[in-house]
Parts: C-alpha cells; sequence; structure tokens
C-alpha cells in the first residue's frame, strides 16, 4: 500500500535556521558558555561532538530562536547541503545554538518517529529534491520554505517504527564493514613500525640516503596548467586531488587532448608502481598508481620511480607517511597561507633505508592487505547498494 505524502512543515513542530552572519560575529565567541554547532558536528549523517565553539548566555538569548536540543533533526542548508543527523549529546548542555549554514527539524513525535525521519531526510530522493531546489549561487543554499516543502511517505507510526528498526539494522551492516576497511588502511602503518621501528628513533640504526639516489627517476610537473580537452580521451591527468592516504584514486580525473599530451609530458609518463607526492594543497599526500593508462602529471605534483634494487614502492609511500618524513615536509615547506614544498627540498628527502629483502617481505605484506581491502571495499558497495534498494522499497510501501 502506498503511504500518504505528506511536507516536513506539516510534521514538524518548528522548523529554523541559524541567525544571518550579522547577528553571530567572531567577536561573539568566548571560552565557555552556551556551544555554537558547526556543519562539521554532522559527518557520515552522524552528530559528532568536535570543534565546538561558544558564545555567552547572554548571546545565546538573543538567538535563542535558533536554539537546537537533544533530539532534534540538523540538516546541512548551505554549501554540502542535505547532510542531516539526530543531536544525540549536548555534553550536559540544555540547548546549543546553531549558524546560518544550518537548519534544526524538530518533529512532532504524535505523528512521526525519529528515526524514520532520518532515514528519510538521508533517503536518495529527499537528497535530489534539496540539490533540485537550492540556489544556484557560489555556494549553494536551501530557504527554510523549500525545507518545509519537501515531501516524504508517511505510513501509520508503528509501521514507521517496523520500516526503522529494519534500516536501522542494514545500516549498521554497513558501518561495520566501513570500519573494517578503515581498519585494514591503518594496518599499513602498523606493520611498517613492527617491521622498522620509529624512523625517527631508528633503533635498528639502519643507513640513511637521499631520495634521489633511491629513485631511479625524480621528476616534477610541467608548472602551467594544461588546456583541458573538452570531451573525455584516453590521456588523463592526475591532479593533487587525486592523491590521498597512499593511493592515486582515478574515480574523478580531468583530460588532455593527445597533442597536449605528447608536447607537455616529455618528462615521464607516470607508470605503474611510480610515487606521486603531492607538493600544494596540500603538502605530502602520497600515493602509488597502480593502474595502467596515459596519464599525464598535473601541477604541484612530484613523480618517484623507485629504483628496485634499493627500495620498494610500498616501503616508499610508506617512508613518507612517516613522522621522520612528515617532519621534513614541514620544515622544507615554505608560505604562510598556502605551504609549498620546493623542487630542490623535494629531492633531498632523506630515508632509513633497511635491506631490500625487508622492504620487499613488507611489501609483499602490503599488497596482500591491498588486496584484503579490496574485496572489503567491493562488498561494502554491494551493501550500499542493497541499502538503497531497501531504502526505495521502505519508502514505497514494499517493504
Amino acid at each position: 500500500m502506498t503511504p500518504t505524502m505528506v511536507s516536513l512543515g506539516e510534521i514538524s513542530e518548528s522548523i529554523v535556521d541559524g541567525p544571518f552572519g550579522s547577528s553571530l560575529k567572531t567577536s561573539d565567541y568566548v571560552e565557555a558558555g552556551v556551544p555554537v554547532l558547526q556543519g562539521k558536528n554532522i559527518t557520515g549523517n552522524k552528530f559528532v561532538w568536535k570543534e565546538v565553539r561558544y558564545i555567552s548566555h547572554q548571546k545565546s538569548k538573543e538567538l535563542f530562536r535558533s536554539n537546537v536540543k537533544v533530539g532534534d533533526h540538523l540538516l546541512i542548508k548551505i554549501g554540502s547541503i542535505g547532510y542531516s543527523a539526530i543531536i544525540d549529546d549536548l555534553q550536559s548542555h540544555e540547548y546549543a545554538i546553531i549558524p546560518a549554514n544550518l537548519a534544526r527539524i524538530r518533529p512532532d513525535r504524535d505523528r512521526v518517529n525519529d528515526r524514520y525521519l532520518h532515514h528519510c531526510l538521508i533517503s536518495d530522493p529527499v537528497k535530489n529534491y534539496f540539490l533540485s531546489v537550492a540556489s544556484s549561487t557560489a555556494q549553494p543554499a536551501l530557504s527554510l520554505t523549500k525545507i518545509k516543502d519537501c515531501r516524504i511517505p508517511l505510513p501509520p507510526l508503528d509501521e514507521q517504527k517496523r520500516i526503522a528498526a529494519i534500516l536501522d539494522k542494514a545500516d549498521q551492516l554497513r558501518q561495520k564493514r566501513r570500519q573494517a576497511i578503515a581498519l585494514l588502511d591503518s594496518l599499513t602503518k602498523s606493520i611498517f613500525l613492527e617491521m622498522f621501528g620509529d624512523p625517527v628513533i631508528n633503533p635498528m640504526g639502519w643507513p640513511t640516503a637521499s631520495v634521489d639516489d633511491l629513485c631511479a627517476l625524480v621528476v616534477d610537473c610541467v608548472n602551467r596548467t594544461a588546456p583541458l580537452a573538452e570531451r573525455p580521451t584516453e590521456f588523463k591527468m592526475i591532479r593533487t586531488t587525486n592523491v590521498k592516504n597512499g593511493k592515486v584514486l582515478l574515480s574523478e580525473v580531468r583530460y588532455v587532448e593527445e597533442e597536449i599530451f605528447q608536447r607537455w609530458n616529455r618528462r615521464a609518463t607516470p607508470k605503474i608502481g611510480d610515487v606521486l607526492l603531492t607538493r600544494e594543497a596540500p603538502v605530502g599526500e602520497v600515493g602509488i598508481l597502480e593502474t595502467p593508462g596515459n596519464f599525464f602529471l598535473g601541477q604541484r605534483l612530484m613523480l618517484y620511480r623507485p629504483d628496485l634494487r634499493k627500495i620498494t614502492a610500498e616501503f616508499l609511500a610508506a617512508s613518507f607517511r612517516s613522522a621522520f618524513l612528515i617532519e621534513q615536509i614541514m620544515q622544507s615547506s615554505s608560505g604562510s597561507t598556502v605551504k609549498h614544498l620546493p623542487l630542490p627540498a623535494c629531492r633531498s628527502f632523506v630515508f632509513r633505508v633497511p635491506p631490500i629483502e625487508l622492504q620487499q617481505k613488507f611489501s609483499k605484506s602490503v599488497l596482500s592487505l591491498k588486496n584484503t581491502l579490496s574485496a572489503q571495499v567491493n562488498m561494502s558497495a554491494e551493501l550500499g547498494g542493497l541499502f538503497a534498494s531497501l531504502q526505495h522499497r521502505a519508502f514505497s510501501g514494499q517493504l
């Protein structure tokens, strides 16, 4: 049976947003008092108490219209619109205040179950609605009217509770899979420390060498912005945004025409096993290229091709993420607002170098972890698809 559709305004006691910027200024913040929540307090559609700022009790009275309490639903309405969470803990504070980029939904609990409403708010149809009605200014923004007009299916309260319980269990499975992936991702650092010790202390007394001596090739990018192709081609540009957490992520790339690729890519074409390092925006992200293709090195990137007689790609990348190299990177970076790594520093980083046989053993462990991680990621994607299907069935009266 298809449930009745109602607007959020109909099933809420109130829906409000934060005060205009002029009503809440930087000078209003104090060391302690009434907390002011931010968009960053919504992480993965869950409420997280972190980096909370405060205003005085007197100031909070002026802004009391924008108060939130435990049990209220938060919604990001400016910027990364559509993310939502239920406030489940205010650290013993009676209430908090929200700024202009957030909205608070206080539901009528005689009509709607909190967990059911939460699943509605994070569902694809509602997110797509918010995206479709957001203003197309520099930052997409939702008006309170558009939020109140958002329509959701509303079955009887007992049915809402049943649906919410099913979706909660399915979501818990997704969260556990994500936690397993995060744990696997952190194991590389643990294995590195276990096998080689802290490179800052160097308890094993490993010899040192510069990265220039350890690599068969060390090159930087062409220091200009390459003209982009108007359509996808086989020639892909790797940018700093593609290099993160030891990986080169190629899900979102830009393209260049073959003529640009041939003319600008003379220094080196990135290949499987190359280690890439970001010189700016941000400084110090590293990743190993693991996919074949015609790649073009974008601005602010360094390419290191390990001499496999001396160092493995996995050991090189893991070393770049160690405290020993992070300290060198930070000391070598210049710039007050935007940090930048100069080219000479990128060629002279010093590494602790254990025997190649031990590095190869480390690489085998890392590759085994990557295979396990890949399987977990695939399973997580399947769970995501199943959860979306479950949501669709739940909100269309088929569950």
